[in-house]
């Protein structure tokens, strides 16, 4: 009994030492495009319906991966006329000791809206079975129009 104790306290250290060592250059480690699911359990992109003013704006896009193997690494981004394609990209370990679930892998991506109208901002990623393509509008305004109502008078 004592002998199957240590054997099982042996493999456990060799695990938690093999979660911590998930930086090295032995678990394989390269960059895909991001796992995006529309699947209720987080926002895959923060976007209001409107932005008022041209320029730049920080949006977050959400890609979904292991805890211990997946992290967020940065986006591409392609403007054509007024669509601008995202496409998350995670880094993942392929070798090594990794959770079964699927956290979320936030990433801060910067967008230049140049011009008012309504934009396509398209989320381009993988899925499970291949490719996922999700896409979402927003209106870019000048301002807020302000509407007001006259006076009551004789």
């Amino acid at each position: 009994m004592n002998t199957r104790f240590r054997f099982i306290a042996s493999a456990a250290l060799v695990a938690l030492a093999g979660c911590q060592s998930g930086t090295g250059p032995d678990w394989g480690w390269h960059t895909e495009p991001g796992l995006v699911m529309d699947d209720g359990f987080g926002r895959l992109i923060d976007l209001p319906d409107t932005i008022v003013g041209t320029g730049w704006r920080t949006l977050v896009v959400q890609t979904r991966g292991s805890s211990s193997c997946t992290r967020a690494a940065g986006a591409e981004i392609e403007y054509v006329n007024r669509t601008v394609a995202i496409t998350p990209v995670d880094s993942v370990a392929t070798r090594g000791i990794c959770t079964d679930d699927l956290a979320a892998h936030p990433r801060n991506v910067p967008v230049n809206f140049s011009n008012t109208g309504t934009w396509t901002v398209r989320i381009v990623g993988r899925s499970f079975d291949n490719g996922a393509v999700f896409e979402t509008g927003v209106v870019v305004v000048d301002d807020i129009p302000v509407f007001r109502i006259p006076p009551r008078g004789p």
